[in-house]
């Protein structure tokens, strides 16, 4: 009864196993329209539209992912904003061409895409290193984009080549606001009230 029971097991498990990874293929669930864009001769972008209306977003990925880091926090941002995902070159659904990887031309494509997709004056939100696109953009860009949003991003990891643009940029900026005894008052308040609670 024992060898019964096992050949069933197992005749059980063949049948609930699939033959193939191909059969367990991924479903995208994100609500999105994938487009191929033209930013250059024979490169063409993966970009993704969770359209929405309002103010638009241009959300640029992290080294290594691509716009389908966002699938989870796009549709939400689409209830306000209107959102575009761009992959850069190089990666997955883009174009891998041999050249044009520098900051300054992954910059010119995001610039392409905004075009091409008819969007006035975005605010581009970038992970990670899409912070060196992005100093790119507000520095040789800045009429073409209503802001910048780092997240968790940097600009300038080692590359000089567009350092004296950043430099020019940085100049006009303000000076920091100092910290004001209130600011600090109201910290100490929110401490206080978070341990009481």
């Amino acid at each position: 009864m024992t060898h019964r029971f096992l050949y069933i097991l197992c005749g059980l498990l063949a049948i609930a196993t699939p033959a193939s990874p191909l059969q367990a293929e991924w479903k995208d669930p994100s609500p999105h329209v994938v487009k191929l864009v033209t930013v250059d001769t024979d490169v063409e972008l993966e970009v993704l539209d969770w359209g929405g209306s309002g103010p638009a977003l241009v959300l640029l990925a992290g080294g290594g992912d691509t716009a389908h880091v966002f699938d989870d926090l796009a549709p939400t941002l689409a209830t306000r904003y209107r959102v575009v995902g761009v992959t850069r070159r190089g990666h997955p659904g883009s174009s891998a061409p041999a050249t044009g990887y520098g900051v300054a031309r992954l910059s010119e494509d995001v610039v392409r895409v905004i075009d091409a997709v008819g969007l006035k004056t975005p605010v581009v939100v970038g992970h990670s290193f899409a912070g060196e696109e992005m100093h790119v953009l507000g520095a040789r860009y800045s009429t073409r984009i209503a802001g910048l949003v780092y997240v968790d991003a940097a600009f300038d990891r080692g590359d000089d080549a567009d350092s004296e643009a950043f430099n020019a940029v940085a100049r006009t900026l303000p000076a920091a606001p100092s910290p004001k005894a209130e600011d600090d008052d109201r910290r100490d308040a929110g401490c206080v009230q978070a341990l009481q609670s």
